[in-house]
């Protein structure tokens, strides 16, 4: 696959895939003006378009901007849905879904995350 334009332009087109897909419509909204439900839809599509990009072996540059755009959706919800915090931090059950695996740094990082907000 051939990949041109700037890492953004290349994130953006995986995030167009991804929300255009069928599933529920996408809020125009900033981050913190979300609902939880808006920001669950939008974590689902962060990870849907990350995956996608994985899957072409998009360059370094375009997945650090897909994972960024990823984790400040994580962390608006983490402060939005306490249910959802408790639950990454391991405070309830409930399965999480890693983005980059379970190893634990990366769970490590995601709780960070959690514990921050």
């Amino acid at each position: 696959m051939f990949f041109f334009g700037e890492p953004e332009d290349q994130a953006k087109l995986y995030w167009t895939a991804a929300v255009a897909s069928l599933g529920p419509a996408m809020a125009d909204s900033p981050l913190d003006e979300m609902s939880v439900v808006d920001l669950k839809i939008a974590l689902a599509y962060a990870r849907m378009a990350y995956e996608a990009a994985q899957k072409d072996h998009a360059p370094a540059d375009t997945m650090d901007v897909l994972l960024e755009q990823h984790d400040a959706i994580f962390e608006a919800l983490v402060v939005a849905d306490d249910n959802f915090r408790q639950r990454v931090l391991g405070n309830i059950p409930g399965r999480i879904i890693w983005l980059g695996g379970y190893s634990k740094e990366n769970i490590d990082k995601y709780k960070s995350l959690a514990s921050a907000s």
